[in-house]
């Protein structure tokens, strides 16, 4: 009995230094593990902390695209109003091209026109001139026809009157006009 119970406390003394050893070793994974355990939770913190941060930045760039798609579609709409304006602005073009075109087709024809109604005014001109004075000379030769003393006074002062051979155009035109003013 007492080899067997060496034996048996030689297997015990065995198996309880693995035992002491399986415990040490235990307590190396253990302290092992809450040195794991510290830095995931520290890990675990920054990463919270990470999650807020990526949180504020996508509530932040939710709003900047909220805004860019606001801006995209009035820029969409500035786009539509320009092009609308473009196609007026291209039509008016269009019509300024007609009437350039149509200007310089009878550009030569203005001064050609321009010439022939100077021409005419001045023709006309020459006519109502000489027409007034054909209707002043009728006018004073109608006037002679029915002298009166008064016009006799009136007309003594000038050079016709007392020299019949000098033209009546100078001195009698002032006299008719002096003789209307006086009727």
């Amino acid at each position: 009995i007492t080899d067997e119970l060496v034996a048996n406390g030689e297997e015990f003394e065995t198996l309880n230094q693995e035992l002491n050893q399986t415990q040490q070793d235990l307590e190396t994974e253990i302290v092992e593990l809450q040195v794991l355990e510290a830095n995931l939770t520290e890990l675990n913190q920054e990463l919270a902390n990470h999650t807020v941060e990526l949180q504020i930045q996508v509530f932040q760039l939710t709003n900047v695209t909220t805004g860019l798609e606001e801006s995209v579609t009035e820029l969409e709409g500035t786009v539509q109003n320009v092009t609308a304006a473009n196609a007026l602005l291209g039509r008016a073009v269009d019509d300024l091209t007609t009437v350039t075109q149509y200007m310089e087709s009878v550009h030569d024809g203005f001064d050609d026109s321009f010439e022939t109604v100077a021409v005419g005014l001045n023709n006309t001109i020459k006519a109502t001139r000489a027409n007034v004075f054909l209707n002043l000379f009728s006018y004073y030769n109608d006037i002679i026809g029915q002298w009166t003393c008064r016009n006799r006074d009136l007309f003594q002062d000038y050079p016709f009157w007392d020299f019949p051979t000098e033209p009546i155009l100078d001195s009698g035109l002032v006299a008719l006009g002096e003789l209307s003013a006086t009727l």
